[in-house]
């Protein structure tokens, strides 16, 4: 196992977990919710009242979103400190993509904050339906 991020002291009790499963749920998650923020970012600065907003404009403040986020993981402060910023960087890219007024790019940040929280519980929950309904994890023959 060569995964350096994890520390040694916890390599004996990981043996048996699928790594490559895991990782390819952790994928599959991402490239969905990355859809969905396209939606949900329109969806969140229309709902304080602003003019229509394109997929253009979602997709540069995705972008935005992701470039923030790797820098986060770069960044040797705690997340504590960095969640914040990124949510401050949202609410700037909301101000200045959609052009929105402050107070509206906060609220519309805070949407779509929400609406990641619903779909992560939801994405969980349904993945944890899979596990107990057909007793393993998706893309693979079982629980090993």
């Amino acid at each position: 196992m060569s995964d350096l991020w994890i520390p040694p002291w916890l390599l004996p009790w990981l043996p048996g977990i699928p790594w490559m499963r895991i990782w390819t749920y952790l994928i599959v998650f991402y490239l969905i919710y990355s859809l969905f923020t396209l939606w949900s970012y329109r969806f969140s600065i229309q709902a304080t009242g602003m003019r229509e907003a394109t997929f253009q404009q979602a997709a540069i403040v995705r972008a935005v979103d992701i470039g923030l986020l790797i820098l986060a993981f770069f960044l040797p402060i705690s997340w504590l400190v960095k969640l914040p910023l990124l949510f401050v960087g949202q609410i700037v890219a909301f101000a200045l993509v959609f052009e929105a007024p402050a107070g509206r790019a906060i609220i519309g940040a805070m949407l779509s904050w929400i609406m990641a929280g619903m779909f992560t519980a939801i994405y969980i929950g349904l993945l944890a339906l899979y596990i107990w309904l057909f007793r393993s994890l998706p893309y693979g023959y079982g629980m090993a």
